[in-house]
C-alpha cells in the first residue's frame, strides 16, 4: 500500500536503517523485550494481534508465537526496512499504511502493542490515541503500552550519583 499523499519521508527510512544504533529508551531494551514476551505468554485465545509502528523486536516476538500480526505505520518504507531486522519471519504478518488515530483494521485486535507510540504524539493528541486503541481492541482485548516518562533529575550531578551508590 502507498502512504497517503505527502507522507513518504526519506528521513524516516534513514532512521529505520540506523535502528541498530539506537539505544533504549528509543527502542526496547532486552529486559523490556523479555517483559513483552512474558506478557504475550499470558495472552490466551485466538484473534489478530496489532502493533502500532514497525518495531522489529515486537514483530519477532509475534512471529515466535506464530501469531497473526497487523503492523500499522504511516510509512511503508520504514516497515520494509525494519522488516530486515526481524529475527523470526512471520508468514502471518500484514501491514496497514495508516495514521494510528485514523486506522480502521478489518477486525478487532485481541492484543495491541504500542512501544513508545504515545510519545510520538503531542500531549493534546494523547486522549485521541488512547480512544483509538480502545476502538481497535476486541472486547476483553489486551493493550501493552510502553511510554517514556519525564520527571526532574533524581541527582544534581554525577558526583551525587556516586555518593548515593557508596
Amino acid at each position: 500500500l502507498a502512504p497517503p499523499s505527502g507522507m513518504r519521508n526519506e528521513w524516516n527510512a534513514e532512521r529505520a536503517r540506523n535502528w541498530h544504533l539506537f539505544a533504549p529508551p528509543a527502542r526496547p531494551s532486552p529486559a523490556e523485550v523479555a517483559r513483552y514476551a512474558e506478557a504475550l505468554r499470558n495472552v490466551r485465545g485466538p484473534g489478530l494481534w496489532g502493533l502500532l509502528g514497525s518495531t522489529p523486536e515486537l514483530r519477532s516476538l509475534a512471529a515466535e508465537a506464530a501469531h497473526p500480526l497487523l503492523c500499522i505505520d504511516r510509512d511503508p518504507d520504514v516497515y520494509e526496512v525494519l522488516g530486515g531486522m526481524v529475527t523470526t519471519r512471520a508468514p502471518a504478518e500484514r501491514f496497514l499504511c495508516s495514521d494510528w488515530l485514523a486506522a480502521r483494521p478489518e477486525e478487532p485486535f485481541s492484543l495491541l502493542m504500542a512501544d513508545g507510540s504515545l510519545n510520538m504524539l503531542p500531549p493534546e493528541r494523547h486522549t485521541a490515541f488512547v480512544e483509538s486503541m480502545h476502538r481497535m481492541l476486541a472486547p476483553g482485548g489486551v493493550a501493552l503500552i510502553r511510554v517514556h516518562l519525564a520527571q526532574p533529575p533524581a541527582f544534581r550531578d554525577p558526583a551525587a550519583v556516586f555518593a548515593w551508590y557508596r
